[in-house]
């Protein structure tokens, strides 16, 4: 492990951020709820405001930390950009290249790179503050908060470390593989594998518990209220107590394979199945509230802002739907397949592309 001393960025971490971090995206689901919702709504009729040139795919959902945009590529470029016109700030060339993009948490940026490097980066400088080799390919964005980092690797294994030096605390080993990110709740992790488990882990030994089985979870959970909101590559959702695993609702989805979390509102719970099947659920009852189809298979996951949900696709579209009667209500055309997830905040969406390029939209100014 390399390791360099982290200062006292954590202990300062408050004058470092630049913005209230609840409205910043600071992970591949938005927070460490991995709810996908956005604090402040986005409006239809976004308007293109810069494109950042990656030089290659950008397959992980970037991260907005104040005014700043973090994006990692598939040559090992970690950079970078400002928010509002995306010039380049610092780039730092590590490890054979990227598919899960980063986290941030008190000012470092927390990233997997495909050899199975775990690295923390200075956000504000680009210099590595430490490195772990976690000994088996990282494609799954970190979750970071609590004073660890929770990282997923090919080999079934789920690594909790100190944010500080990277130490590992502890070590989980599943039956199978586990192929999404971790909720960070409280004292606890929450993760949903392969094997077919919903469970939580205590930050502190890393003592697990059941939640809910399913057929094969291959998308990570989502934390509402006292509930924990999953579906299933067996195309089942459900919903469950956090506290005792007490079932909510549970229903077939009726559509194909759920590979990306589900974007969550104390309205509506929205999934997305591979082939662009999109549902819009009652997060209290399971209730159907609507469901529609996009022009295009998606691996890309849907987040809300105030009442839309935005998505892209494979076809390179990025869409808004309304979340209330999922009506397609906005469309542009990226050019290049879209397996990001959309990041929102700081009145601007931003998503990366796989034919290399990070493009930043917001709303167009007033007349």
């Amino acid at each position: 492990m390399r390791l360099r001393p982290l200062s006292l960025i954590l202990a300062f971490a408050a004058v470092l951020a630049a913005a209230d971090p609840g409205s910043d995206w600071t992970s591949v689901r938005g927070n460490a709820d991995l709810t996908g919702a956005a604090t402040t709504p986005l409006p239809p009729g976004l308007v293109k405001a810069w494109t950042w040139d990656a030089e290659s795919s950008v397959d992980g959902t970037v991260v907005i930390a104040g005014d700043a945009v973090y994006a990692a590529t598939g040559h090992g470029v970690l950079a970078r950009l400002d928010l509002a016109t995306g010039k380049e700030r610092w780039r730092l060339v590590a490890g054979p290249g990227y598919t899960a993009g980063p986290a941030i948490s008190s000012g470092t940026l927390f990233i997997g790179d495909n050899g199975g490097e775990l690295r923390a980066v200075d956000a504000d400088t680009g210099k590595e503050r430490w490195a772990i080799d976690l000994k088996g390919q990282i494609n799954i964005g970190a979750t970071a908060g609590s004073g660890v980092v929770l990282a997923c690797t090919e080999k079934n294994r789920l690594f909790c470390v100190d944010m500080a030096d990277g130490k590992q605390r502890w070590v989980f080993t599943s039956t199978n593989y586990i192929r999404a990110t971790t909720a960070l709740i409280g004292d606890e992790a929450v993760v949903a594998g392969c094997d077919g488990v919903l469970r939580a882990l205590k930050l502190v030994g890393g003592a697990s518990r059941t939640l809910a089985d399913a057929k094969n979870f291959g998308a990570p959970p989502a934390h509402l209220g006292p509930n924990m909101i999953a579906g299933s590559v067996g195309s089942e959702v459900l919903s469950v107590a956090l506290a005792d695993g007490a079932p909510r609702w549970r229903r077939p989805a009726g559509i194909d394979q759920i590979l990306v979390g589900p974007a969550v509102t104390a309205t509506c719970a929205v999934f997305l199945g591979k082939s662009g099947h999109l549902i819009g659920l009652d997060p209290t009852t399971g209730a159907e509230r609507w469901r529609t189809k996009l022009d295009s298979a998606s691996l890309s996951a849907p987040a809300i802002a105030g009442d839309l949900v935005w998505i892209g696709a494979d076809d390179g579209v990025l869409r808004a739907f309304d979340l209330a009667t999922g009506t397609e209500r906005w469309r542009w055309s990226a050019g290049g397949t879209i397996r990001s997830g959309p990041a929102i905040a700081g009145g601007y969406l931003v998503i990366g592309t796989r034919d290399g390029a990070v493009h930043a939209l917001r709303a167009p100014a007033k007349p």
